[in-house]
């Protein structure tokens, strides 16, 4: 489902039985401006989520914001974000499974702490973040 650019998801997108299987999802290219708040509600099985880019291009998303309930979402593992308008991120420390976070060219001025101890990869290339990853962001010792 990207490059549609349908610029919203319509309320209840996810929910039910349709979704219960689906294990990726790539919603990048839908000029999207925001998620529905049950935009996860059905999806629990899914293990890798495109939200973001083509960079420049009119058919970028343009997230301000995650809904809350981003968190359940407990089986992903990748969590593509990357070319949005995000500040802030709600808490992902519950995404026990997520090793790949990508947030690259989001206007971010902090990340969440703690982040999921089973992160690997954490992509922040063009974010202006203040702060330091010491302050409750930290990333897992290495090992």
């Amino acid at each position: 489902m990207n490059d549609l650019s349908v610029g919203q998801l319509p309320a209840g997108f996810g929910a039910g039985s349709a979704f219960a299987r689906v294990t990726e999802l790539d919603m990048s290219g839908n000029a999207l401006v925001a998620l529905p708040d049950d935009f996860c509600a059905g999806l629990a099985g899914l293990r890798v989520l495109f939200l973001g880019g083509p960079a420049g291009e009119p058919s970028c998303n343009k997230l301000a914001s995650l809904p809350s309930g981003i968190e359940a979402l407990a089986a992903l593992e990748h969590l593509s974000l990357h070319d949005n308008a995000l500040t802030q991120l709600p808490p992902l420390h519950r995404m026990r499974r997520l090793e790949t976070l990508r947030l690259d060219r989001n206007p971010l001025e902090s990340l969440p702490g703690p982040l999921p101890q089973s992160l690997k990869t954490l992509h922040l290339e063009g974010c202006p973040l203040g702060g330091s990853l010491d302050d409750g962001g930290a990333l897992p010792p290495a090992g």
